[in-house]
């Protein structure tokens, strides 16, 4: 078995797409062009009436699938991704130099919940904000942290 993507309701998949691949660097591999709707996609989601745009970008090596329900609705409240709440809460992104790439994802205007934090086994973490607010981490690690996976 092999892990092939992570699937993501948004909001505005426009907004979504800018951000992902304008700022993070991601490369769309495909984009809606009308919404998916019918019986099949009724069942792949568990829905009636379902209409939902979807697209794909690969960030860095991770698949990406994003979905925009415009049927039915997808309420506000669900998307909560803090540690009190069941379900994911973030992915991570490894990086190089943690400091230039906060100064420059602050630049973009992209929001982080904390400042860098310096972890007991010497990596960098902070934790910042997608346009809906689904939390991601950038992540520097030691040559100590066996958790992380290296660039």
């Amino acid at each position: 078995m092999v892990a092939a993507h992570l699937g993501m309701t948004v909001r505005n998949i426009e907004r979504t797409l800018e951000f992902y691949c304008g700022v993070l660097g991601a490369e769309p591999m495909w984009r809606p062009s009308t919404p998916r709707e019918g019986t099949q996609i009724d069942a792949i989601f568990g829905l009636h009436g379902t209409r939902v745009l979807i697209a794909g970008v690969d960030l860095h090596g991770m698949v990406i699938e994003f979905f925009q329900f415009l049927a039915p609705p997808v309420a506000d409240a669900t998307f909560r991704t803090d540690y009190t709440t069941g379900g994911w809460k973030h992915l991570c992104l490894v990086v190089n130099d943690i400091e230039a790439e906060v100064a420059r994802l602050v630049e973009a205007g992209v929001y982080f919940r904390h400042p860098v934090q310096l972890l007991p086994n010497g990596s960098k973490m902070a934790y910042f904000d997608d346009p809906d607010g689904i939390m991601l981490e950038l992540n520097q690690p030691s040559e100590t942290d066996h958790a992380i996976r290296r660039r």
